[in-house]
């Protein structure tokens, strides 16, 4: 399957991820990288990923994270592979 968002800059992203060691740290980390718009954004799909590799419908995933029910389906299409 063909990946375009798969490059040296998104490889180098994903190392970046694994340098900071505590939690002051990594938030500080998203805090130089995204908005605070964006980190809830992303916060809110993080918890989507985890409910769905726990086993969790759809719906009640939406209900529970108040994410939207096709933010959620779109994550659940894409795969546990996807979702790490």
């Amino acid at each position: 399957m063909n990946q375009p968002w798969r490059n040296s800059k998104t490889k180098q992203l994903s190392k970046a991820f694994l340098l900071p060691k505590i939690t002051k740290e990594a938030a500080a980390f998203c805090r130089d990288l995204m908005t605070e718009a964006e980190i809830n954004e992303f916060s809110g799909r993080f918890a989507v990923a985890v409910e769905l590799n726990a086993g969790k419908r759809q719906r009640q995933v939406s209900q529970e994270t108040e994410v939207s029910i096709a933010t959620v389906s779109k994550a659940n299409h894409q795969g546990p592979h996807q979702r790490g």
